[in-house]
């Protein structure tokens, strides 16, 4: 039997709306902000910004919350108060990391030792003492951003300055009222380490991965309910909306979906449960449920309201049901057929300790392979190289090791993250409004839901969306992908492969890119003497000749900033 009541019941409390005084939203304004020591134009200049991200926020991405009551609050530790339906959940988390890691440091693990103590180091949070944050950080993010703004049309202080400042902030810390901070529903974490302690602040972010803290949440965290926010390592959110599991089907028990006049919240569960992971078509589950009188009609552009609420379903239900389904490490599209199903942990990419030029020193990286790596990195074979186990893609996936161990391993927390970002066959919706619009006339192309188009990136007139072949290849299971692509992934993850292009991560066909400049095919000389232009422009290093590959269909390049490291930098280190 389905929770329904209780699923529906969270749903409705995620969007109820909460009517909030005229004086709240004076409080809140950007006419309340200060900054000791700017001129006027840079104050004006701060309060734009502000009221643009205020705009980013509440353009159908984020519902705004005030103050939450006092009676919806409990102190966790320390004074800490969070929202009282997390406070068991939280405390549950904290109980077992606690027994954790007294029982690894009994073990003697090097780093449970470095531990001496840690806890929630903050909770919830007023939208005033948001607005406080907001205002101390400002004159960073401003800093930060003055190169991007010089460039903007209007000056570093204009309105598109504005906009790219805002964009930027939003990374890293929420407006006043918006984020789960200010319900109650977030913790920041903090570690006393050996000679320091580990808190919110961006200088810590290296030791904060390496920690055993961070590692043990960011593989044990989501059976209590809580997820990670990439940029920042200490912090961790409650997702709400998501408890709902399906109880043991009796023997007899229909495969239909839950029955009623009109798809409804429960739905969402039901079609979870049944594999679907599509997160615009589960959004449009519960958006048509709720809205039945559409009877299939497509937003247009005059349902503003509308589309605001789809994507509100998409980012505060869907897309945290997902997060958190990944972050407990669940792999129902890794079914035990053909092939032995990926064990849960592979082998582990390192990375020594380097300083690229002109840049901070970036700490060693070690992370694990999982069996999600294994299943993206073979879907991309696939989509990408034919899903050959050969010389030539076997290159390629080093490049791809590379350049996550080099440079993107601080964007990305997982390995499958950054190719689903990296390879257009993978992406959700497609990224580049260019290939959008070779494609969206065609019967192939599937349209976001939403309605969404590439206005941001000055084309309102190209809809935003994916290839069918390529969403049917993202919902393709292990059992159905080619032997040589899983084989690859496998013994790639398991390092069982050298490189065979050293620290390269980067390629292209510049062989295709003469013939389509010259229209002529190149012969080997024009070829070299084009790929070694090509690699000064890019600011890379070609890495030539390399035995049993085939350049001509993909050369590959080391970045310049990694010239100078010795091959060996970048490994992965057998179970």
């Amino acid at each position: 039997m389905w929770e329904r009541e209780r699923f529906e019941r969270e749903v409705q409390d995620l969007y109820a709306e909460r009517e909030a005084p005229d004086d709240a939203y004076a409080a809140l304004s950007s006419g309340r902000l200060a900054w000791k020591g700017a001129s006027p134009e840079q104050l004006a200049f701060m309060r734009l910004t502000y009221d643009a991200q205020v705009r980013r926020y509440l353009d159908g991405r984020r519902l705004r919350f005030f103050d939450t009551p006092r009676d919806q609050l409990d102190e966790i530790e320390s004074g800490q108060l969070l929202h009282r339906d997390i406070i068991p959940d939280c405390r549950a988390l904290l109980a077992e990391a606690r027994r954790k890691l007294a029982e690894d440091q009994v073990r003697g693990d090097a780093d449970a030792l470095s531990i001496k103590s840690f806890g929630v180091g903050n909770g919830y949070r007023s939208a005033s003492e948001q607005l406080g944050l907001w205002q101390k950080y400002f004159p960073r993010y401003y800093n930060d951003t003055r190169a991007r703004r010089l460039k903007a049309k209007g000056g570093e202080h204009g309105q598109e300055a504005a906009d790219i400042a805002a964009e930027y902030i939003s990374g890293w810390l929420s407006p006043p009222g918006f984020g789960n901070h200010v319900q109650g529903r977030a913790i920041d974490v903090f570690a006393r380490m050996s000679t320091y302690r580990l808190s919110a602040s961006s200088a810590h972010i290296p030791a904060w991965k390496k920690s055993w803290l961070h590692r043990w949440l960011v593989n044990n965290a989501g059976r209590h309910n809580f997820v990670p926010y990439a940029k920042e390592p200490w912090h961790w959110d409650h997702v709400s909306a998501k408890s709902v599991q399906p109880s043991k089907a009796p023997a007899q028990a229909s495969s239909a979906a839950p029955a009623s006049g009109a798809t409804n919240a429960a739905t969402l569960a039901w079609a979870l449960a049944k594999g679907e992971r599509d997160e615009n078509k589960l959004t449009d589950i519960v958006f048509r449920g709720r809205h039945p009188e559409l009877a299939g009609r497509v937003l247009t552009a005059r349902d503003r309201g509308l589309v605001q609420e789809w994507r509100s379903i998409r980012d505060d239900i869907v897309r945290p049901y997902l997060a958190n389904q990944a972050a407990q490490g669940r792999q129902q599209e890794l079914p035990q057929a053909g092939l032995d199903r990926p064990p849960r942990l592979l082998g582990g990419l390192t990375r020594e300790a380097w300083t690229p030029p002109g840049s901070r020193r970036r700490a060693a990286l070690s992370y694990r392979f999982t069996d999600t790596d294994a299943l993206w990195l073979a879907r991309l074979l696939v989509g990408e190289a034919g899903g050959r186990n050969d010389a030539d893609n076997q290159a390629v996936v080093w490049t791809l090791f590379n350049r996550y161990a080099l440079f993107t391993h601080g964007v990305y927390p997982t390995f499958a993250q950054f190719i689903r970002a990296y390879s257009t066959v993978l992406q959700p919706v497609l990224r580049s409004w260019g290939a959008a619009q070779r494609h969206y006339r065609s019967t192939e192309f599937v349209r976001d839901p939403s309605g969404a188009t590439y206005a941001h990136r000055g084309h309102p007139e190209i809809p935003q969306g994916q290839l069918r072949r390529h969403l049917e290849l993202q919902a393709r299971p292990w059992a159905r992908l080619p032997e040589g692509a899983r084989r690859l992934a496998l013994e790639a993850m398991s390092g069982r492969i050298a490189s065979p292009v050293g620290l390269a991560s980067e390629f292209a066909s510049t062989f295709i890119y003469y013939r389509q400049a010259h229209n002529q095919k190149p012969t080997d000389e024009q070829w070299r003497d084009f790929t070694e232009r090509f690699a000064r422009g890019k600011k890379w290093v070609w890495v030539g000749d390399r035995p049993s590959l085939n350049q001509k269909k993909n050369a590959f390049f080391i970045d310049a900033r990694a010239a100078a490291l010795p091959e060996g930098t970048v490994r992965v280190e057998p179970v």
